[in-house]
């Protein structure tokens, strides 16, 4: 594309349509890493955050629980052991609640390393609970030796192995976090890289577009807007002596053309005070042969009028000598 021969509106629109192209893409990037970032972000604040406080009320609802049934121990009366058997049955509500919702978030957005650990917690629960509800009837029937056998060999492993679980979890969600941490900088570091990249392109290409355009445009003018106006000016007012600088190397430009338009008109105009002075001349010889065409002509006249007379006189005189030979005759 041979930029020297577009328009001007062109080449404006050209390097206009350059530096908002990259300004769109900067644009767009910053959105779309902005997108990305949020949904890390969103993605720490409502699963693993969430799955970390679920965790966490799950891992306490198994200790209150334990503490309720080991308080067991030191009662015999069943009034006694109503309420500590509310707790117990509240923290086992509360308990499956909970990982219902954990179920419902991984269902959706758990990764398979989150719903393996927590079917092996929902297994430990499963080896845990008989034994757990065992203790129980055995402390409410007064059997607390052998309700506190069946908590220590029974329950306890399992139990043991289910906080465990429940304690990899956390820590797998804590991972989690400090890897979408790490991405979420990594993805802030490039964007922010790419986009001062982008931006010093944009600045480069800007800049680059503005000199080869107004230099572009200079060299159609043959010099600055304002002198060209100058010299057009002066010639539309009749100035044909004004001087026109141009550029040695210029050879094709507004101004040059200008200057060649003066001197054109400055050789028609002079051509044409030739021919008036040539007209003036022969109109002067014109005026001086009128005058002596109109100088003869009158002495033509006033010679032909003296003829006319003496012709007047001779025919009186013959007429007069007929008369008088006449009357001669007669006598």
């Amino acid at each position: 594309m041979d930029l020297a021969h577009l328009k001007v509106g062109t080449r404006l629109g050209l390097g206009f349509a350059l530096v908002l192209l990259l300004l769109v893409a900067a644009i767009g990037l910053g959105i779309n890493n902005m997108a990305q970032i949020e949904h890390r972000l969103d993605r720490v604040v409502t699963v693993n955050n969430v799955v970390t406080r679920l965790v966490i009320d799950m891992r306490a609802y198994i200790s209150e629980r334990t503490q309720s049934l080991r308080t067991l121990t030191l009662m015999t009366d069943a009034d006694d052991m109503a309420p500590e058997m509310a707790r117990v049955k509240e923290f086992t509500r509360k308990y499956d609640e909970a990982q219902k919702k954990l179920e419902a978030k991984f269902a959706t957005e758990g990764s398979e390393e989150e719903k393996n650990l927590l079917n092996q917690i929902k297994q430990f629960q499963a080896q845990a609970m008989p034994a757990i509800e065992k203790a129980s009837a055995l402390w409410q029937s007064n059997q607390a030796e052998q309700a506190t056998k069946v908590m220590r060999k029974e329950v306890r492993p399992v139990q043991t192995k289910w906080i465990e679980t429940l304690d990899k979890l956390a820590a797998l969600e804590d991972k989690l976090n400090s890897q979408v941490q790490g991405e979420s900088e990594i993805a802030f570091q490039r964007a922010r890289n790419f986009m001062l990249g982008l931006g010093v392109m944009a600045l480069a290409m800007g800049i680059a577009a503005a000199v080869v355009i107004t230099r572009g445009l200079l060299n159609r003018l043959g010099g600055e807007p304002e002198y060209t106006a100058h010299i057009a000016k002066r010639i539309a007012f009749g100035d044909l002596a004004t001087k026109i600088e141009t550029k040695p190397d210029d050879t094709d430009s507004l101004l040059l053309e200008m200057k060649g338009m003066r001197d054109s008109l400055v050789g028609i105009v002079g051509q044409v005070r030739v021919g008036t002075e040539m007209i003036g001349t022969a109109s002067h010889e014109i005026a001086d042969g009128n005058a002596d065409l109109s100088h003869r002509t009158d002495a033509q006249t006033t010679a032909l009028e003296k003829i006319a007379l003496a012709m007047d006189d001779l025919t009186k005189t013959v007429k007069q000598n007929a008369v008088h030979a006449r009357e001669a005759n007669l006598l």
